[in-house]
């Protein structure tokens, strides 16, 4: 029988491999930015990646979408250097966004505990990321509503007396092929655009049975309307709080 082993001296190689590429990384980081001076991704401010003037504005400030079948919240408006700093940060290789706007949406966690007066108990509370298409998380290499979803996370649990029971599920919901694009159309006609191409995985339709508040959460939102349809597709028990959270919000559209 012939046995495989690592010696110390072969994890200490590993580990040197590992340092070096890491130093490798970083040496080239520091290239790059003296080649690509880095900016702020919201005015184009030198030397930041979100400045102080465009994180102020971006602060959060919950308020809700009206006229939605349940509570759907946004942090700001999509407008101005916000609009530039989701829309870069999305589809223009300004990965390098996501701390400061995770840390945002931390903020507003903390908030929307508050706004949402589940404190004075240990509810059950899973917040749910929404899907991105495949070709789109392939472009950009993240999907923008799972660090929307991260950093809300981390903000609900610091507002609740039992921060364990807070969970994230990304990959819960899976957007089906064919989905059209929603750019442009109105609150009906988005609702029958988005009909059908959502769908939730046979795991979170399981802890959905168990949990007493279910957060669907996303980077934009219009209308409510992709919110409204994952809500559907999910099956709440009666009694469970659903919300919808964006971090930003674009004006409403048409009805």
């Amino acid at each position: 029988m012939q046995e495989t082993f690592t010696t110390q001296g072969g994890h200490r190689t590993a580990q040197t491999v590992r340092h070096t590429l890491r130093l490798i990384a970083l040496v080239v980081r520091e290239w790059l930015r003296l080649i690509v001076p880095l900016t702020c991704v919201g005015c184009d401010a030198p030397d930041t990646v979100l400045c102080d003037g465009c994180l102020m504005r971006m602060a959060p400030r919950i308020a809700a979408i009206p006229d939605t079948d349940f509570p759907i919240y946004h942090a700001t408006l999509y407008e101005g250097s916000n609009r530039n700093v989701i829309a870069r940060w999305k589809d223009h290789g300004r990965e390098d966004a996501s701390e400061p706007i995770r840390a945002l949406a931390e903020i507003a966690g903390q908030n929307l505990v508050q706004r949402l007066r589940f404190t004075e108990r240990s509810p059950r509370v899973i917040v749910v990321p929404m899907p991105s298409s495949r070709t789109a998380t392939r472009e950009r290499g993240f999907v923008p509503a799972e660090v929307i979803a991260d950093g809300l996370t981390q903000g609900l649990r610091r507002g609740v007396n039992a921060p364990d029971a807070v969970q994230v599920m990304p990959g819960g919901l899976k957007v089906r092929a064919g989905k059209d694009d929603q750019s442009g159309l109105g609150r009906q006609t988005r609702r029958k655009n988005i009909r059908g191409k959502i769908r939730a995985t046979d795991q979170l339709r399981a802890a959905v049975r168990t949990t007493d508040v279910i957060i669907l959460a996303d980077d934009v939102v219009t209308t409510g309307a992709t919110i409204a349809e994952a809500a559907r597709v999910l099956h709440p028990a009666q009694g469970t709080l659903v919300a919808g959270f964006a971090l930003v919000a674009t004006p409403k559209a048409k009805p």
